[in-house]
């Protein structure tokens, strides 16, 4: 894959999660003051969302976002045999996120565009 196609794939899957967590996508917008939220914004917000009692209200739900999106994207990086981002440190779990009570698996495959989500609750 290109950079360019990594990049357009990227914002298309903040774009669509961010339908599923408004809430947490329309805070990090104003706190981050963008218009538009990149996948490293989305990432790295926790080293905001953890220094500022006044988001305390989105941690949960920015945590979900925030697994999805790795999801997708480690299926993405899997599928067009990224290994250099799979091993980006920007997409490991971060400690927050391994207390959920599960994680969001993705079935996709390159040809069909169809990406379909399904919550794992922790065994």
């Amino acid at each position: 894959t290109t950079r360019c196609d990594t990049s357009r794939v990227c914002n298309a899957i903040i774009s669509k999660l961010a339908q599923h967590f408004p809430a947490s996508y329309e805070r990090m917008r104003q706190e981050l003051n963008k218009f538009r939220l990149s996948v490293e914004d989305v990432l790295n917000f926790h080293r905001c969302l953890y220094n500022n009692q006044h988001l305390k209200d989105i941690s949960q739900q920015y945590l979900l976002f925030r697994n999805c999106v790795r999801s997708a994207l480690h299926k993405y990086f899997t599928l067009t045999g990224n290994a250099n981002e799979l091993r980006n440190a920007n997409f490991m779990a971060i400690e927050q996120e391994m207390k959920l009570p599960g994680s969001f698996q993705v079935k996709a495959g390159l040809n069909t565009g169809q990406v379909t989500f399904q919550w794992q609750p922790v065994q």
